[in-house]
């Protein structure tokens, strides 16, 4: 069934998941120290390793951001800060590996050679953070059960504020290596190309042959069968995924013409194939709300669906991929080899960085989302000013997380 976009907006991700070089001489001076020679500097040594850092920036109240003071203000501060419109640094002395953001939370994750750490931060009435000192599986499952999205028997009634259930997901031919949470239902990908899904299926988002519930993982079949998946993707209702030989297949909601290539129905339970006509090899999908984005193996960008597309106000739908300038994201005569090597999708916007470790983002500007510095709708992509070389983002509701690492 068709869904409208208001359920979108309050039901989006309640469940949280997780599946467990030397630096050259630079010519710029860390320090200057006068004596009676004259100035003395001291250069950035080319053994010195690059500090990794993690920007936040969008809605704060929710204390999705990880600031406590801009919810309860300390001493320093007045009264709390709901928006934070450009990029914050937390200060986290660990390496994060990971981000993943849901609508009013958000999850990092740090992983060495003996431990992998975990952490939440923002809106748990649900417990999607957990409720709990220590995690003891390697990949568990936590929050909103209602309709089997995390993977286990739905208890009647059941109370999620203070649950302290972490269930751990077992079934799975080989080891999960990407999760993919939807509104009320979540995807698994394994290492050697499987795909499976669990929780609502009533817009076929789950690719599983009906529109039933799946409390547990199944795998998915249909087109998908034999084929091995390097990528997968959702986000509402409508689910994506990439194959290692370049070829992209879909899934459920198709209400905003996301799956128009092969279907004028609003939905399908089963994955098909999606001839994309001359978009060449594709090798990442990410898949929001209402709109769809792939990028292809020479670093173009293609975006299709309903909505801010990033190709002016005058584009708000298409049924067929249109391709994004790459001099929006950065390539020009003077830089004529720049591409797009990572993009990403929140429930109404889209983010890309570059080989050079920049970030564009484009969409709804959702209580400052976007990081631009100001709320207004973004038309085209858009730079914006992460002071580091990014290196990954995640795209939540109303906020976003950048990984990234000093220039110098």
């Amino acid at each position: 069934m068709a869904l409208p976009l208001v359920r979108l907006l309050t039901r989006q991700r309640r469940t949280a998941f997780v599946a467990c070089g030397n630096a050259t001489l630079s010519s710029v001076p860390r320090q200057q120290e006068k004596n009676k020679d004259g100035p003395v500097f001291q250069y950035v040594g080319k053994h010195r390793k690059k500090n990794h850092k993690v920007f936040v920036w969008g809605f704060s109240f929710t204390g999705a951001l990880g600031i406590p003071s801009f919810v309860v203000p300390d001493s320093g501060r007045k009264k709390p800060r709901k928006y934070q419109l450009t990029p914050y640094s937390l200060e986290i002395e660990d390496k994060i590996s990971s981000a993943a953001c849901g609508y009013g939370f958000t999850l990092i994750a740090s992983s060495t050679k003996d431990v992998t750490k975990l952490w939440g931060m923002g809106l748990n009435k649900d417990s999607q953070l957990g409720f709990q000192r220590t995690l003891h599986s390697r990949f568990f499952s936590m929050g909103n059960n209602a309709y089997g999205q995390c993977g286990r028997k739905i208890v009647e009634d059941e109370v999620y504020s203070g649950s302290h259930i972490i269930h751990k997901i077992e079934g799975f031919s080989s080891k999960v290596t990407q999760v993919a949470c939807g509104q009320d239902h979540s995807l698994f990908l394994t290492e050697t190309g499987q795909v499976y899904a669990c929780g609502w299926g009533a817009d076929g988002q789950t690719g599983l042959g009906h529109h039933n519930i799946s409390s547990r993982p199944v795998e998915v079949g249909g087109e998908l069968s034999g084929v091995e998946i390097q990528q997968i993707s959702t986000y509402g209702d409508c689910s994506l995924a990439v194959s290692r030989d370049g070829k992209l297949y879909g899934w459920g909601n198709s209400e905003y013409r996301q799956l128009a290539s092969v279907t004028d129905a609003t939905q399908i339970n089963s994955p098909k194939y999606l001839p994309l006509k001359g978009c060449g090899k594709v090798v990442q999908a990410a898949c929001g709300g209402t709109q769809v984005a792939i990028l292809n193996e020479k670093g173009d960008v293609f975006v299709w669906g309903y909505g801010i597309l990033g190709k002016g106000p005058k584009l708000s739908e298409s049924s067929t991929p249109e391709m994004i300038p790459a001099s929006l994201f950065g390539r020009s005569e003077f830089n004529p080899s720049v591409t797009v090597r990572t993009i990403r999708c929140g429930l109404n916007h889209f983010a890309a960085v570059n080989d050079r470790g920049e970030l564009f983002v484009w969409g709804k500007n959702v209580r400052g989302c976007l990081g631009t510095g100001k709320k207004d709708d973004q038309y085209f992509p858009w730079r914006v000013t992460v002071p580091g070389h990014v290196v990954d983002v995640a795209c939540g509701v109303d906020h976003m997380v950048a990984l990234a690492k000093s220039l110098i």
